[in-house]
């Protein structure tokens, strides 16, 4: 810690204002149930850009940030019991508490607890700073040979697209649409394929359409295809060519997730979607249309999914580390702050931004 006692922090600081504040804070003490991190690298989400707007019910001033990786240098009390030691590699998920009593605690997950706080978005600060607090409850140790810089982004968008994909149950050889390739994107079209799912990945983006192409065989997409270009019934006849010999059931994929918030993405996904399948939104626009006939008709089922648990996270973590999967990233360092700023306003190059302490 340095000599002042202060931490550097990158604040939004009221409602409305999509600047960042840059400011010296005093470094917090833990709380029994939490741990202080010294972060080493944090990445920019896109949902950290709308918390000026309003729509988490945030109290400002607060720190921005939720996808940050760093090395423990305090611990509260009910966290070294725990085990966890000073020195460790970290990172932590979205969310935060969670009030145990709740029927979402007790029965499901209390990632969707109404009471639970969530990093630089609504309840807690976040962690474009150089010191963070971490709930204990919500933080795993990084896996040997996973970088920082390629960690932070596992923490948030990372462990979604993980999580969505283990949701819808696929099984090895069955065929996923995956549309947008943003950070959730780029890294869903890899997971899928070290787990044995055959993947069309599908964005309006050229750049990101060769990047993908570019991958390792392994991890690269079975197909690409450009919305604007490709006609619902060609890229049908592909999907055909993607099943077993012998395959004799209905035609499309059988499941799609929507990774980004055009309106384009929906409409071109349902028509390559088979009868009986699964459409899961991790994005998509704040306001969706659907036509009645898709899903009664064809019987599709809707789904969403949050974030994830500390498991799929040290699972995704692990999956990564050991089969070479990585985020587009580009690495701004910290600067005082203002590689926070830059990576903000868009000023960085291509990939996700990262800033590196």
């Amino acid at each position: 810690m340095n000599q002042q006692g202060h931490r550097k922090a990158a604040i939004w600081a009221q409602p409305g204002d999509t600047s960042i504040t840059l400011s010296a804070l005093p470094i917090p003490t833990p709380s029994p149930t939490q741990i202080l991190i010294k972060i080493q690298a944090a990445s920019l989400c896109h949902t950290d850009t709308i918390v000026p707007s309003g729509i988490f019910y945030t109290e400002f001033p607060i720190i921005a940030g939720h996808e940050g990786v760093g090395e423990i240098v305090a611990l509260g009390a009910e966290a070294g019991r725990d085990g966890w030691k000073v020195g460790e590699r970290v990172g932590a998920l979205l969310k935060s508490g969670g009030c145990g009593q709740c029927g979402e605690c007790k029965y499901h997950s209390k990632r969707y607890c109404p009471q639970a706080s969530m990093l630089g978005l609504k309840g807690e600060n976040g962690v474009f700073a150089e010191y963070a607090l971490v709930d204990k409850d919500w933080t795993v140790r990084l896996p040997d040979g996973l970088s920082y810089e390629q960690a932070a982004p596992l923490t948030c968008a990372g462990v979604t697209i993980y999580s969505a994909i283990r949701k819808l149950d696929l099984s090895v050889g069955e065929v996923l649409l995956i549309c947008g390739f943003g950070g959730l994107g780029k890294l869903g079209v890899q997971i899928a394929q070290a787990l044995g799912i055959k993947v069309i990945g599908s964005d309006i983006s050229q750049t990101s359409l060769e990047y993908l192409s570019s991958l390792p065989p392994k991890l690269r997409p079975d197909i690409l295809v450009n919305p604007h270009y490709g006609k619902p019934e060609d890229i049908l006849h592909r999907i055909r060519g993607l099943r077993q010999e012998g395959y004799d059931s209905l035609g499309g994929a059988d499941a799609a997730i929507i990774c980004t918030d055009s309106p384009l993405a929906i409409p071109f996904a349902l028509p390559l979607l088979r009868p009986h399948s699964k459409l899961l939104l991790t994005a998509g626009p704040m306001e969706l249309s659907f036509s009645l006939m898709d899903f009664i008709f064809k019987d599709i089922t809707v789904m969403g999914s949050l974030n994830g648990t500390r498991e799929r996270l040290t699972e995704v973590m692990e999956l990564c580390a050991r089969e070479g999967i990585q985020s587009e990233v580009h690495v701004e360092r910290w600067d005082e702050g203002r590689g926070v700023e830059r990576i903000m306003h868009g000023q960085h190059g291509v990939g996700k931004g990262v800033v590196r302490m």
